[in-house]
């Protein structure tokens, strides 16, 4: 008898926000390209390692994430996540078991976030999962 391994909510103990860019055409033809909520969600922080780099105008903080998640479908690689005062940028994402968790890789953009975050547009798909805070906050 295989024995499968669930994640226990425990181990969730961090929360994390995706956020994903969105474009908007006006009746005059223009396009305008914002950022918007996809998700508020709970995490593990697998690894995680800030690194000074030296750069050709001085020394920058980078640094790389490990995640694992609940399974969530349509999230993609063009996606950020704000965790900590660090937006990332995915890189890699890996689904663990059959639709049960997923791995995500980030590399530090920047330790500035969005400012206004409760001022973002809340993506539509949200509604959708139950494992999201946006949805849940919507009844």
């Amino acid at each position: 008898m295989d024995r499968m391994t669930l994640q226990k909510a425990g181990a969730l103990d961090r929360q994390i926000t995706i956020i994903r860019e969105i474009e908007t055409v006006a009746e005059s033809g223009s396009v305008s390209k914002k950022w918007g909520q996809l998700a508020i969600l709970r995490a593990q922080l697998i690894k995680g390692d800030v690194v000074e780099e030296g750069r050709e105008y001085g020394n920058t903080e980078a640094g790389n994430i490990d995640l694992r998640i609940r399974f969530r479908r349509g999230l993609i690689t063009a996606d950020r996540i704000i965790f900590g005062l660090g937006l990332y940028e995915i890189e890699t994402i890996e689904e663990v078991g059959r639709q049960r968790m997923l791995d995500l890789r980030a590399r530090m953009v920047s330790r500035d976030i969005p400012p206004y975050l409760s001022e973002m547009p809340i993506i539509d798909d949200a509604a959708q999962d139950r494992f999201n805070v946006l949805s849940s906050a919507q009844w």
